[in-house]
C-alpha cells in the first residue's frame, strides 16, 4: 500500500509544477512501470530501481531538457528526470532540510557543494536574500551549464558558482559520468552505472574560500557520490569555524557511522536521517 500511495503522490505532485507536463508524467509513469515489472519478476527494490533507471537513461530522460516553474515563483531548466523526480525530493520533501535549524535563512553565508542542476542552489538564493550569499561548486560540464542558465533565469546575483570537483588537494581527476542520472558523476564509484571518465579541475574547499575572501559560513550542503570524506579534508580551516553542515552518504551506508565518528571528533553533534548527515555545531 505504501509504495501504491508514492506513485500516486509522484504522479499528483506532477501537477504542481508548470510547464513539461507531458514529458514529466511520462517518465515518472515508464518509472513505476518498470519498477513494478522488475519487483513482478522477483527483483529487490534496489535491483528495481536500478534497471529501471537504467532503462530510462538509455531513452534519454537525463539528456532531455525541461523547464518548470514552482507555484513560488522559481524557474529551472533541467533534465526531464531531475525535473520530475529531485524537484520534489529538494523543494517539497525537503530531504536537506528535515531538521529546520537547517534551513538557509536571510543574511547566511551557504556553500553547496554538488550544486548539480542548481535546485538548492537556487532555493538557498531565494531564502538567504539580498544580504546573503550561494557559492555552489560543481564539476559535471553539462550540470554546471544548466545551474549557470537557473542563476540567470532567476536573478540569483547572490550566487557565484565554482566548475570544480571539490576534493582534498588542488589539480586535475578524472571524473566518472553516471549512465543513468545527471546526478550520478563521481570522483570515487566506478561500476556497471558509470562508462567513462572525464577530466576536471580539483579545488579544496579552503582554497575556494580564501580566493572569495569568505570567512564564515553558515552552512554546507554536500552531495558528492562518495567523495564526501575528500570534500571535508580538504576544509579544515571550514571545519574549525563550525558551520552546520548536511550530507547525503551514498553508496555502501556503512559509510554513515564513520563518516558520523569523523564529525563527531571535530566536535559536532550528529544525526542520521537515512543517508543524510545532519552535523549541529556545539
Amino acid at each position: 500500500m505504501q509504495a501504491l500511495r508514492n506513485i500516486v503522490e509522484d504522479l499528483a505532485f506532477q501537477f504542481r509544477l508548470k510547464g513539461s507536463l507531458f514529458s514529466r508524467l511520462s517518465c515518472v509513469s515508464l518509472y513505476y512501470a518498470l519498477y513494478v515489472a522488475a519487483r513482478a519478476w522477483g527483483a529487490t527494490q534496489a535491483v528495481s530501481r536500478l534497471r529501471a533507471l537504467g532503462i530510462l537513461g538509455r531513452l534519454g530522460f537525463s539528456r532531455r531538457p525541461a523547464v518548470v516553474r514552482t507555484a513560488d515563483g522559481l524557474i529551472f531548466e533541467l533534465d526531464i528526470y531531475a525535473a520530475c523526480c529531485l524537484v520534489k525530493e529538494i523543494l517539497y520533501d525537503r530531504t536537506y532540510e528535515h531538521d529546520p535549524a537547517f534551513r538557509p535563512q536571510p543574511g547566511w553565508t551557504v556553500l553547496d557543494v554538488g550544486g548539480h542542476q542548481g535546485i538548492f542552489t537556487i532555493l538557498a538564493s531565494r531564502l538567504v536574500g539580498p544580504r546573503g550569499r550561494v557559492i555552489a561548486v560543481e564539476a559535471f560540464p553539462d550540470n554546471a551549464r544548466r545551474l549557470r542558465a537557473n542563476i540567470e533565469r532567476n536573478n540569483a546575483g547572490n550566487v557565484h558558482l565554482v566548475e570544480a570537483a571539490a576534493a582534498e588537494k588542488e589539480g586535475r581527476a578524472e571524473l566518472h559520468v553516471n549512465i543513468l542520472v545527471s546526478g550520478g558523476q563521481s570522483l570515487i564509484f566506478d561500476n556497471a552505472d558509470y562508462r567513462g571518465t572525464i577530466t576536471v579541475p580539483l579545488k579544496t574547499v579552503d582554497g575556494i574560500l580564501h580566493v572569495l575572501g569568505i570567512a564564515h559560513v553558515d552552512l554546507v550542503k554536500i552531495d558528492v557520490e562518495g567523495a564526501a570524506q575528500l570534500v571535508l579534508d580538504g576544509a579544515p580551516g571550514l571545519l574549525s569555524s563550525k558551520p552546520r553542515l548536511v550530507m547525503e552518504i551514498e553508496g555502501d551506508q556503512s559509510q554513515l557511522p564513520s563518516m558520523a565518528a569523523r564529525l563527531r571528533t571535530a566536535g559536532y553533534a550528529v544525526r542520521a536521517v537515512g543517508p543524510i548527515l545532519y552535523a549541529s555545531p556545539p
